[in-house]
């Protein structure tokens, strides 16, 4: 993908961000996957873009990777959310 705004106008990209957003912060990877519905490569793939793009934290926590949106992506999201 191109630039962060890509990622809002991808649905399984925005589908994890929202997650995210209800639930942040420090979400498991296997809560994802329970929410999504998806298959473990594709959201691992979609986690890894997100994370590339600064969209997306990753903390590790023992054994466990939890994940939890970023500043500007929640700045973002609480802009949508308030046009509603």
């Amino acid at each position: 993908m191109g630039t962060q705004l890509d990622y809002f106008l991808d649905l399984t990209s925005l589908k994890i961000m929202l997650v995210l957003y209800r639930d942040n912060p420090d979400v498991p990877f296997e809560y994802l996957q329970k929410e999504l519905k998806l298959d473990d490569s594709i959201l691992s793939e979609k986690l890894a873009e997100l994370i590339k793009a600064e969209l997306v934290k990753v903390r590790n926590e023992g054994d466990k990777k939890l994940f939890t949106l970023s500043i500007p992506a929640r700045m973002s999201i609480n802009r949508l959310m308030k046009d509603k």
